[in-house]
């Protein structure tokens, strides 16, 4: 996650501090979910022009860690009690190579453990998009499946996803994540949380023609001198629902130029890859039974609006 002082591009920006939501822990709102899911526990304080989130303020996020040399590289998100999401170009090095991944769940400061709900899950298998392509970045996502499940509980839990694509231009999202927080600087120690706004993909493929204007599988997202930075990729990018209140995941970053430039980043767009999402996770079932989880609750944790 970054900010900077560059100049303004020609995308009208409203300072994100507008929108910054205060609703977070709030009850449901007048439509319901599927299944418990994108709940945030809400702040006492907030804190004034920052960044850094409360301790599990988002129980669905994860920390996708090298398992040998154990750094964090990516982000994630949890799904379900046995999967989470993260993009391809995240994982394919660890398809090619083999290595083991891990995620850590619970967790705020990487480096110092300090919630009950930290926990790390060794990854069993990296489900990457078939048709990913590595040159242009489409169809980056991968589903991760879980060695062991996770319990839920008020600090851990899924995000939700919505089986459509959601046609939200010009409305605020979060990207959240434990990305550098400027181009080739340091990487922060806690979670991280930006708003930045969702672009019309006209205004996008000003920069990146490759945003494809019919059966769009990415969107963009642009706020003056915000953006996701490298360690971001793979994370979470979500909307409030005003009609459930709880948080859905509309993207997962995927690439931009440089950190908080001029230009706007592309994220995978998830609901895209509902039904892509289902299926591999119904493929997981015998996986799931051998590691004798109950596989009979994965289509109840998957969870969504309605």
């Amino acid at each position: 996650m970054t900010t900077t002082t560059t100049a303004v591009p020609p995308f009208r920006d409203i300072p994100s501090e507008e929108v910054d939501s205060d609703e977070h822990g709030g009850p449901p709102g007048s439509k319901s979910t599927t299944c418990n899911c994108g709940w945030a526990n809400k702040a006492q304080t907030r804190i004034v022009n920052g960044v850094e989130t409360k301790i599990n303020e988002f129980p669905f996020m994860a920390a996708i860690i090298d398992r040998v040399q154990k750094y964090q590289f990516c982000g994630g998100s949890i799904i379900t009690a046995y999967h989470a999401l993260t993009a391809a170009h995240c994982t394919i090095r660890y398809v090619l190579n083999g290595n083991p991944i891990s995620i850590v769940i619970g967790d705020h400061n990487l480096y110092n453990e300090e919630t009950s709900a930290t926990k790390t899950i060794d990854v069993e298998r990296i489900i990457q998009h078939e048709n990913y392509i590595r040159k242009t970045l489409k169809h980056d996502i991968s589903l991760l499946l879980l060695a062991e499940k996770i319990e839920f509980n008020q600090l851990v839990g899924p995000v939700c996803i919505s089986p459509v694509q959601l046609e939200i231009p010009k409305q605020y999202v979060k990207i959240i994540g434990w990305g550098n927080l400027k181009w080739r600087g340091p990487s922060p120690d806690v979670l991280q949380k930006v708003n930045v706004r969702v672009l019309h993909r006209n205004s996008c493929n000003r920069v990146f023609s490759i945003v494809a204007e019919e059966n769009p599988t990415q969107i963009c997202t642009y706020a003056s001198q915000k953006s996701a930075c490298q360690g971001d990729s793979g994370g979470p990018v979500v909307w409030l629902d005003p009609e459930t209140n709880r948080y859905v995941q509309v993207g997962l970053v995927s690439f931009g130029t440089i950190c908080a430039d001029r230009n706007p980043t592309v994220h995978t767009d998830v609901p895209a890859y509902y039904n892509w999402i289902q299926e591999n996770i119904e493929g997981t079932y015998t996986e799931i039974y051998m590691l004798k989880l109950n596989y009979n609750q994965i289509l109840r944790q998957f969870c969504g609006i309605v």
